[in-house]
């Protein structure tokens, strides 16, 4: 009988580790933008963070959402601290980590990574032109799932997308 509990137990682990979810991201708008953002030529991106101990998060976060914003905009996004027709200003207010090492010995139970971020959008003179929130989640569920980076990646996708179709 003890046999039998244990077996049921390791096909049940081996089956959470190898079924998941996908990873997901949302926008939620605070303030639709009060002017085409179409009609901007220049970006800056500045980017915050109000969680603890997640500096290095916010530096990596800001490299990949330049990038993506890089890719994917018509604008041309500007480092350092020139003056820009637009200021994109992303602030991560949560954060919930998932390293290599949690997920190589951890697999599914170590969860899903997230990340909310607070974005607001001003121009030149200071306007805020659109605010909204997004939200990365990682893949979880399996052994195979993704880490915080890939939570980073889906929420600098979402906000790229935004800027990308104006709305």
């Amino acid at each position: 009988m003890r046999g039998k509990i244990f077996s049921i137990v390791v096909i049940v682990m081996l089956m959470m580790g190898l079924l998941g979810c996908a990873s997901t991201s949302t926008v939620n708008t605070a303030m639709a933008h009060t002017v085409s953002l179409g009609s901007f030529k220049t970006l800056s991106v500045d980017v915050q963070t109000k969680v603890e101990d997640s500096e290095k998060e916010a530096k990596t976060f800001r490299e990949i959402l330049t990038s993506e914003l890089k890719k994917r905009n018509k604008m041309e996004v500007i480092d350092g601290n020139q003056q820009t027709q637009l200021n994109l200003s992303a602030t991560i207010t949560n954060l919930n980590k998932v390293g290599g090492a949690s997920r190589i010995f951890l697999g599914a139970l170590a969860g899903q990574a997230s990340v909310d971020v607070d974005v607001v959008l001003k121009d030149a003179k200071g306007n805020v032109v659109s605010q909204f929130a997004v939200n990365g989640k990682s893949s979880g569920g399996t052994i195979f799932a993704g880490t915080t980076d890939q939570a980073l990646e889906k929420a600098a996708a979402q906000i790229a997308a935004f800027m990308e179709n104006g709305k």
